[in-house]
C-alpha cells in the first residue's frame, strides 16, 4: 500500500476491543475478558480510535455513568456494546446514563440503561438517559449516531435525546441519527427526543 491507501489500512488494522467486568482490574490492559477493566470511570478516561469497540459484560451491572469523548469516522463508528450473555447494564442512579458531547460516528448497542426516576414521587432522577449534545458553532453537521437495541428507563428528563445547542444560533447537529429496537419506558418528561435552537429571525433555512 501508499499514500491513503497505506493510512486507511493502518486505520483498520488499529481497532482494539477493550472489554470492562465487575470482576476485571483498572490497572489491566483491557483487551480480552480475561485483562478486562473494571469500572466505568476507566472507560472514561481513555480516548478511543474509529472503529474501536468498548463492550462490557452481558448482564452484569456498573454503576455510574459513560462520558464518550472520542469519535469515529464513516464506515467506521466506535461501538459501546456488551458481550457475553445478555445485555450489560448501567446504573445511573439519579445522575445520566451516557453523555456523549461533540463527538459523532458513535453507535450505543445493547445495553440496558437505568436511572432511579420516581413518577409517583416525581423525585430520584434529574437527568438523561443517553444525551448526545453538540453546542459547535457554524453549522456544522456532524457525522452519523445510532442507539440498537438498547433498553431506557427510570430518568427524569428523557431516556435518550439528541440536542443541538450552538450559541450563535446556527443550525449545528448530527447528519443521521438512527434509533432501532429500543425499549425507552418509565421516564418522566419524554421518551425519545430531539431538540435544536430556533433560527435566527429572517432565516429561512431549517
Amino acid at each position: 500500500f501508499s499514500g491513503a491507501n497505506e493510512k486507511t489500512a493502518n486505520t483498520i488494522l488499529a481497532t482494539k476491543k477493550y472489554f470492562v467486568s465487575p470482576a476485571g482490574n483498572d490497572t489491566s490492559d483491557g483487551l480480552s475478558p480475561a485483562t478486562a477493566w473494571k469500572t466505568l470511570a476507566k472507560v472514561n478516561a481513555q480516548q478511543f480510535l474509529p472503529g474501536d469497540q468498548v463492550l462490557l459484560e452481558g448482564g452484569k451491572t456498573f454503576t455510574g455513568y459513560l462520558n464518550i469523548i472520542s469519535s469515529g469516522i464513516s464506515g467506521q463508528n466506535i461501538r459501546f456494546a456488551s458481550y457475553g450473555t445478555g445485555k450489560a447494564i448501567i446504573s445511573a442512579g439519579g445522575g445520566i446514563g451516557m453523555y456523549i458531547y461533540n463527538c459523532s460516528f458513535i453507535t450505543v448497542d445493547s445495553l440496558i440503561i437505568t436511572g432511579t426516576w420516581n413518577a409517583l414521587s416525581q423525585t430520584g432522577n434529574n437527568s438523561h438517559g443517553i444525551l448526545f449534545y453538540t453546542d459547535l458553532p457554524g453549522g456544522i453537521k456532524l457525522g452519523d449516531v445510532a442507539v440498537l437495541s438498547c433498553d431506557v428507563s427510570g430518568f427524569q428528563k428523557s431516556g435518550i435525546t439528541f440536542l443541538s445547542y450552538p450559541a450563535d444560533q446556527s443550525q449545528s447537529g448530527y447528519r443521521n441519527i438512527r434509533v432501532t429496537s429500543c425499549k425507552v419506558f418509565a421516564n418522566g418528561a419524554v421518551g425519545i427526543a430531539t431538540q435544536g435552537r430556533s433560527a435566527p429571525a429572517g432565516n429561512t433555512a431549517y
